[in-house]
């Protein structure tokens, strides 16, 4: 079934440098994947799903945000 939403990112490129990220690819890559498929079956139709990365200088990390236009929890 096609919702026909829409996916927009947003990635930061403030960062004259590479960003590297200590932790599990493949966890690292299931959590996003999770947060993407919740985000689509709770988004409604022509609905938009927002990624949007940051570098948090002051932490030092990076920060990954994915917005849905669904219900919410």
């Amino acid at each position: 079934m096609r919702k026909g939403v829409r996916l927009a990112i947003d990635l930061d490129h403030g960062c004259n440098h590479g960003v590297r990220v200590n932790g599990d690819e493949h966890r690292l890559q299931q959590v996003v994947w999770n947060l993407l498929k919740n985000a689509i079956k709770f988004a409604p139709a022509a609905g938009t799903i927002t990624v949007r990365t940051r570098n948090d200088a002051k932490s030092g990390r990076l920060v990954i945000d994915v917005q849905d236009t669904g219900i919410g929890i």
